[in-house]
């Protein structure tokens, strides 16, 4: 014991000759000639099971404080050291989280201080663990945004309830206050609240992070006298920054096959523009990790556009036990975006020099799809490779028979 306290204070030969062995630990303050003391409310050593507990402890140092620690069986906790600068009156806060194996235990610490003339006194906390009481509940949404772009902005309503009297609510973003409520509530029990946030705009190009907010509730404790409780719940955001277009690939005038053409090219790799065959050499079955894009003819569809895991292409269409989508031992799902809106004209792909306008409207599409049907010529697709390349096919003529085929163009990323 004398080993580790002349370990902590030994430039204080008076407090060890004063302070005898365990009695260190033991709410000591010995022969102080002023006034250094540790005072602990007693609304402080009830925690809630469950939940994220702050514990505020008062220091008074005449000659001011030095550093506070807290002890658990006589070792430094982790973490617990906070240095001070001479304060004569000082808060040293810790937080805890008990498990709810814990109702009813108590757990017990020491609080260490030592002032700036070396002196130093200790007070025992012992904290006792009770199940949480009804508290404040907050709800997201649902419908809150899971994934944005950084030129986005999120906006949704927020409720709170409590079964007392709400005492303030209030949303964070790190160490930035976003909103802060004390009264104006819509009930005394209860308030919504409008969050939006829109300054994504600080990432940099390349750049993708997650945002974390937190929503704050605190009300008091139903039949305890000046305890509180503080509910917080921690909504995050992922945000994809600003990309620099990538290079692409171009691969002009590719004969495509439908399932009954005579020749090895129903499949694409779109990345590397080889075509692999349904029932002929190079096979598709053989090369599954690589392919990307299927078409096919439907006598009611016309031309259709798939990925590998259509379902209904693997039942009626690419069907063969062997060499049909269902035996496939890699099934790449490539996402595709129809282009409806004149977005991208036959032009500006021709002129594509980089996947700019491909990617922009990939990620601002509301709904991806695996198939398309009913094709016409002149008609553009984007797409997302399970690697996350990004590119667009354009379709030139084509043959309307199951044995016909039908010609293509690519532009992928590198």
């Amino acid at each position: 014991m004398k080993k580790l306290f002349y370990k902590i204070f030994g430039l204080s030969l008076i407090v060890v000759s004063v302070i005898p062995g365990c009695e260190f630990f033991s709410d000591f303050q010995g022969d102080i000639p002023y006034s250094f003391h540790i005072q602990i409310d007693e609304s402080e050593t009830l925690v809630n099971a469950e939940r994220n507990n702050s514990v505020n402890i008062q220091i008074f140092a005449e000659s001011g404080l030095s550093k506070v620690e807290l002890r658990q069986n006589f070792i430094t906790v982790e973490g617990s050291i906070n240095d001070y600068n001479g304060e004569t009156e000082a808060s040293y806060v810790f937080e805890l989280r008990p498990g709810s194996d814990e109702i009813g235990e108590s757990i017990s610490y020491t609080i260490v201080a030592i002032d700036t003339e070396g002196f130093a006194v200790s007070k025992e906390l012992r904290l006792v663990v009770r199940e949480a009481p009804e508290t404040v509940t907050i709800l997201l949404p649902p419908t809150a945004p899971e994934k944005i772009r950084y030129m986005d902005s999120i906006s949704f309503k927020v409720p709170f309830t409590s079964p007392t009297p709400l005492s303030f609510i209030k949303v964070t973003y790190g160490d930035s206050v976003l909103l802060e409520k004390t009264d104006g509530f819509l009930t005394p029990e209860s308030d919504i609240i409008d969050f939006s946030y829109n300054e994504f705009n600080v990432l940099v190009e390349g750049e993708n992070r997650d945002f974390y907010f937190d929503f704050i509730g605190v009300a008091p404790v139903d039949g305890e006298e000046h305890l509180f409780d503080t509910a917080i719940i921690t909504y995050h955001v992922y945000v994809k920054g600003p990309r620099a277009p990538q290079p692409i690939t171009a691969y002009d005038n590719l004969t495509m096959g439908f399932q009954g053409f005579d020749g090895a090219n129903q499949f694409i790799d779109a990345e590397t523009g080889s075509l692999y065959g349904y029932l002929l050499e190079p096979l598709g079955s053989d090369n599954s990790s690589l392919i990307d894009i299927a078409v096919y003819r439907s006598s009611s569809n016309g031309l259709c556009l798939t990925n590998p895991t259509d379902a209904p292409a693997a039942e009626f269409i690419y069907k063969d036990v062997i060499h049909g989508f269902s035996g496939w031992q890699t099934l790449n799902r490539t996402e595709f975006l129809r282009i409806t809106d004149g977005s991208i004209t036959v032009s500006d792909f021709e002129s594509a020099i980089n996947d700019e306008q491909f990617y922009n409207a990939f990620e601002n599409a509301d709904l991806l799809a695996d198939t398309y049907k009913k094709l016409l010529a002149d008609e553009i697709v984007v797409f997302k490779t399970v690697s996350d390349k990004y590119g667009a096919i354009l379709f030139h003529s084509y043959e309307n028979s199951s044995s016909g085929s039908v010609i293509v163009s690519l532009k992928v990323q590198q």
